[in-house]
């Protein structure tokens, strides 16, 4: 398991500060208190953080003016806010700038907690293709990006892999006429919250095997040769949608 660095959690309440930190420390994350956002822009100039927690309601600058603030240096960094008050037309424009989530007072600490155990396995990634030979120049190619992938040939080999804590499993398959669905089927009984993304040449009698795929939550469709800039947008776009999802209501799926 890799070392996160840790959640900086920010709230004027010092008791709400210290039950969260305490409550992820104690399930094994690292966490940091500030308690107001000038006190949390100083920390985060200082050291690298994996997450932010605010809340909305802050003497001085508010949740959503920190997050603006934050964003300015570090716009690859999770917000997330909480507040016990509705301000819709504020907190829906902070979701279209790009917070993670507005989640209300008291936390679903179970859904936080999923969250960040997703966050700490930061570039995890199901790749499906039938050529092994495609497999293992993407394999190259994504060690090159910073990934740290694997190539698999059976799905028996799957839960394994990420049992391990690898983070990129290229999984080279023959996808036949009848067989897609059932694949896709099983892949997500085996890593339901791994980004999956499923590379073929495209031809019209392929376009049902897309369909299918989509039912089964795997998101993006990179036809060869890859494009690995569009590659990585995607599994950026996939994670923030999962761990979007964790957020509100727990499920790695709407």
């Amino acid at each position: 398991m890799k070392v996160m660095p840790p959640i900086l959690v920010v709230d004027d309440d010092h008791r709400m500060v210290k039950t969260l930190v305490d409550l992820m420390t104690v399930k094994g994350f690292q966490a940091e208190p500030a308690y107001d956002a000038q006190e949390a822009l100083e920390k985060i100039r200082a050291k690298p953080y994996a997450c932010l927690l605010s809340d909305v309601r802050m003497p001085g600058q508010d949740g959503v003016a920190l997050y603006r603030q934050v964003r300015k240096h570090h716009p690859h960094m999770p917000v997330v806010l909480m507040t016990a008050y509705a301000d819709d037309d504020l907190l829906a424009q902070s979701l279209k700038e790009g917070v993670m989530a507005v989640l209300d007072k008291p936390l679903n600490l179970g859904n936080f907690l999923s969250f960040l155990s997703f966050l700490r396995r930061e570039q995890s990634l199901v790749l499906i293709d039938g050529s092994r030979a495609f497999c293992k120049t993407l394999e190259k190619i994504l060690a090159g990006r910073g990934y740290h992938p694997v190539c698999l040939h059976r799905l028996e080999e799957l839960k394994a892999c990420f049992e391990q804590d690898v983070q990129t499993a290229l999984f080279q398959l023959k996808l036949q006429d009848g067989q897609p669905e059932e694949v896709f089927r099983r892949i997500r009984q085996e890593v339901p919250c791994v980004p999956v993304v499923l590379a073929i040449d495209f031809n019209k009698e392929k376009s049902i095997w897309i369909e299918q795929a989509r039912r089964y939550g795997i998101y993006a469709f990179i036809y060869r040769p890859a494009e690995m800039e569009r590659l990585h947008k995607a599994i950026t776009r996939i994670r923030r949608s999962i761990m979007g999802n964790l957020l509100e209501n727990g499920k790695c799926q709407e």
